[in-house]
């Protein structure tokens, strides 16, 4: 009599639903990694999955660390979104520059809800000494800056470039011509730059020479005269362009100080 084959013995239910469950684990765990730090442009590609008519906003990071002052994009909700993009990526360059490089506190940026951007260089970055030559590390930063700015050029109805200088003798103005002209050369050549950069339409430029008469700290001691050598650089739309020096700077919290 022939023998009857043996049946393979039965693998318990159990074990295929376990290793599903575990599949699944795996990929969750992946998924949560792979969000931990997203790139501009993996969060792009991934929202343009969903809905490729979608216009992403990368969200501006919050850190009570961050050197710059700058206003959430979320409080700009009038605002047209590639002009807010545009604003953002000249933050995350101009935050880069100062993680990698020997900045500290020398570059500033403030926002206001209606759309200004004010820029400040103080004047080491920028110049050596009393010269109005900009420095080659410096051209790479108006560079970076074109090249954010020729995004939002519809939107932009002026950019002002403002010279200042640091008061020499504590109870005496400086020299009229020298203090002026130093002021006005050194804005000009920066905006010379951004304008030859091509990414910027000329008519929508200017330079002012302010000279030592919008000081933000006190001329002396001698420490706070690197604050008041500076270059400003001011980004408005049209509705903006009439607005007084003093008010864009109070708006933008910025204190000046008051001489005769």
């Amino acid at each position: 009599m022939a023998r009857r084959p043996k049946k393979a013995p039965k693998q318990a239910e159990w074990l295929a639903s376990y290793a599903d469950m575990m599949t699944l684990l795996l990929c969750f765990f992946v998924l949560l990694f792979s969000f931990s730090s997203v790139s501009e442009a993996n969060w792009k590609i991934v929202i343009e999955g969903f809905n490729p008519n979608a216009t992403v906003l990368v969200p501006v990071p919050v850190s009570p660390d961050n050197p710059l002052d700058y206003v959430d994009p979320s409080d700009w909700p009038d605002q047209p979104i590639d002009l807010v993009n545009a604003y953002y990526t000249i933050y995350q360059a101009l935050d880069q520059l100062i993680k990698d490089g020997d900045f500290g506190d020398s570059i500033s940026m403030n926002a206001s809800v209606d759309g200004l951007l004010f820029i400040t260089f103080e004047n080491d970055i920028m110049f050596d000494g009393d010269s109005a030559r900009v420095r080659p590390e410096a051209l790479y930063i108006l560079d970076l800056l074109a090249d954010a700015m020729s995004d939002m050029n519809e939107h932009i109805g002026e950019i002002r470039v403002l010279g200042h200088t640091n008061r020499i003798q504590e109870n005496r103005p400086n020299n009229v011509a020298a203090d002026r002209t130093l002021a006005s050369d050194r804005s000009t050549n920066v905006l010379i730059h951004l304008q030859e950069s091509g990414k910027i339409e000329g008519k929508k430029l200017r330079s002012y020479g302010l000279g030592e008469w919008y000081p933000v700290a006190p001329h002396y001691p001698e420490s706070n005269a690197r604050k008041n050598r500076r270059v400003e650089i001011l980004i408005m739309q049209d509705e903006l362009v009439s607005k007084t020096l003093e008010e864009i700077y109070e708006e933008v919290g910025r204190n000046i100080l008051s001489y005769d």
